[in-house]
């Protein structure tokens, strides 16, 4: 068992996320923190648990998401690779249950946990996502729910994301993300959907559980205060439909995509407390996005927008 633990200037987090693997009843297992941009304190935090069961392999330049996750797995050794993030905590038997899940089912390709927030604590932030038939929208499954037992049995979904675990095995026949595709957003997602396509199930275990170290209150999508992020989201999304949907899906798409685009820059502008010039490079973004998706524009691209001032760490 592999834990791939991408990280970006959150050493607290990475702390956590370590200590939270390390406490798992499931022991056999090592931990690669794979630091993007590397810093010294996050450099740090790794290097205080010793060379045992955690490793530290640092980016010299911001690679973003996708890479991390693909050298972390080129340098794993597990069977089974969970794909986690830099301020993730894992439930006790997290991992115990990612290995069971696999056992029961050869064609269970995918396997994603419930992910909660930090506070309230048993406020579900995604428990699996789905795509709508006709705009092709992916909607979180109990996004901003309390968990109340309604989800028991573990159930297929269109994409698992947050918290998620894969055989070697799978990773063999589908390849490892694009990264001149996906750098950054749906890059697991376009794996996992050719997982779909050779047969592979994507499930949710709701028994698996993990919690994002940030409360409810400061749940506002940070793509819509980070030009970053907000190029990606209508860049990958682009990307993601025209790689892995069928025509009538994708021309369904198409005719929906100025709602789509449309509906986040509305989303932003409306936003309390962001400052106007923050706003105005976050819809510059999305439309750069929008353009460089269109026209099939690929690469790692740091757009050239004013950020956000307040921006904590690994949240650009």
């Amino acid at each position: 068992m592999s834990v791939i633990i991408p990280a970006y200037r959150r050493p607290v987090g990475v702390r956590r996320a370590i200590e939270s693997v390390l406490a798992n009843s499931y022991s056999n297992c090592e931990i690669i923190v794979v630091d993007d941009a590397a810093d010294e304190e996050t450099r740090q935090t790794v290097l205080t648990f010793g060379s045992g069961r955690v490793r530290y392999l640092p980016h010299i330049r911001r690679t973003l998401t996708a890479e991390a996750n693909n050298d972390g797995i080129r340098s794993s050794n597990g069977e089974i690779i969970i794909l986690a993030s830099d301020d993730l905590v894992f439930a006790p038997d997290a991992i115990e249950r990612f290995v069971h899940t696999f056992d029961s089912e050869p064609r269970i390709g995918w396997v994603g946990a419930v992910v909660y927030y930090q506070d309230p604590h048993d406020v579900i932030q995604t428990a699996g996502i789905y795509l709508t038939p006709f705009a092709r929208r992916l909607i979180t499954i109990g996004e901003n729910k309390r968990d109340t037992g309604q989800y028991t049995a573990p159930y297929e979904v269109t994409i698992v994301d947050s918290c998620t675990a894969v055989p070697r095995s799978v990773l063999a026949r589908t390849g490892l993300v694009d990264t001149t595709q996906f750098p950054f957003y749906h890059d697991l997602a376009s794996i996992q959907l050719v997982a779909r396509g050779l047969g592979y199930r994507i499930i949710v275990n709701p028994s698996i559980k993990a919690w994002h170290e940030r409360p409810l209150e400061n749940r506002q999508s940070r793509a819509l205060v980070s030009p970053l992020r907000s190029y990606y989201m209508v860049r990958s999304r682009i990307f993601l439909e025209r790689g892995f949907d069928d025509k009538l899906h994708r021309l369904t798409f198409a005719l929906s995509l100025p709602l789509f685009v449309g509906h986040f820059i509305i989303q932003a502008l409306a936003l309390d407390r962001v400052p106007a010039r923050v706003k105005r490079s976050v819809v510059s973004a999305m439309l750069q996005g929008l353009k460089d998706g269109l026209l099939n524009r690929r690469g790692l691209v740091f757009p050239q927008f004013n950020l956000v001032p307040s921006a904590q760490p690994g949240e650009d």
